[in-house]
């Protein structure tokens, strides 16, 4: 066997110090390429930006196939509200999630409504514009409905969804929703005016206000008595909204399956993406068999 002198292992001290100086040496320089930087890409999605013939305003689509999506293969789907936000973490967490061998979700197709820009702030108006109603002071008067909010529902219904089914083949038993804040009063709003747009509904933390007239409440009853549809929804929060709809559903079983989920030490900001986990989870993944281990 071949013995080290104090002398090579000095040497050998020597060079990874000289390789770690020159490593620190080279920090400030700047890196190969261009300096500015490119935007950031969710692998395998697209986005597609259009003018509504319903309102006349623009948005954009913002699509997640499943990975190694057969074209031949129908596949659920979950829509999400405010895509501009959420959508990027909900296609990365489904795809993440479908590959994983311990409580695996089914591969899904996961489409972002939302506005096409990605100035933070022009997405916030665009969104305050069309979710909510301005009052005395310039502040939020969340007792009043938007008729925008009508109108961004119909684009939903009569253009995006048309849209996206005409590109990939989706499953009509497994069609979700999710909204959080404004954007669960999206969901509330579809839910009680079109029921069966979708299958799955999650409410995170929903704004409501006076989202549902008495009168709407009235006319879902009457449908879920004649049309004998079956949907679940997923109401998350901690606030009175929350409470508030997640009993005004509870009338309605067996037509409507409400599951109610709660988050503690989360505000109504950070319990966004915890809520968003959950829901993808609850509009992807089979009922739950009582007595059956998952």
């Amino acid at each position: 066997m071949r013995r080290l002198s104090i002398s090579h292992l000095l040497s050998g001290a020597a060079c990874v110090v000289l390789s770690t100086a020159q490593i620190l040496a080279q920090a400030d320089r700047p890196m190969e390429g261009s300096s500015e930087g490119r935007p950031v890409i969710v692998g395998g999605a697209e986005q597609h930006d259009f003018l509504s013939q319903v309102n006349g305003r623009r948005y954009r689509i913002m699509v997640a196939p499943p990975l190694n999506a057969d074209a031949g293969k129908t596949y659920p789907i979950v829509y999400v509200i405010d895509g501009n936000r959420y959508f990027a973490a909900a296609a990365n967490h489904a795809r993440h999630a479908s590959t994983a061998t311990r409580f695996p979700i089914p591969p899904a197709i996961v489409v972002g409504v939302g506005y096409p820009t990605d100035d933070i702030e022009e997405v916030g108006r665009r969104r305050g514009e069309e979710f909510s109603v301005t009052g005395a002071g310039g502040r939020v008067d969340f007792d009043k409905l938007n008729t925008r909010v009508d109108e961004f529902m119909r684009v939903l219904l009569q253009e995006v969804k048309p849209f996206v089914a005409s590109r990939w083949k989706i499953s009509e038993n497994q069609q979700g929703i999710y909204g959080h804040s404004l954007g669960g009063l999206i969901v509330a709003r579809v839910l009680f005016g079109h029921p069966t747009a979708f299958t799955h509904y999650i409410a995170s933390d929903p704004t409501l206000g006076g989202a549902i007239a008495p009168a709407e409440e009235a006319s879902f009853s009457d449908r879920a008595k004649a049309e004998h549809f079956r949907l679940r929804v997923l109401v998350i929060g901690d606030g009175p909204a929350y409470a508030a709809l997640a009993q005004r559903l509870g009338k309605f079983e067996p037509a409507v399956n409400v599951s109610t989920a709660r988050f503690a030490d989360e505000d109504h900001i950070s319990v966004s993406l915890a809520s968003l986990s959950r829901g993808l989870s609850f509009a992807l993944k089979p009922p739950v068999v009582p007595g059956k281990k998952i």
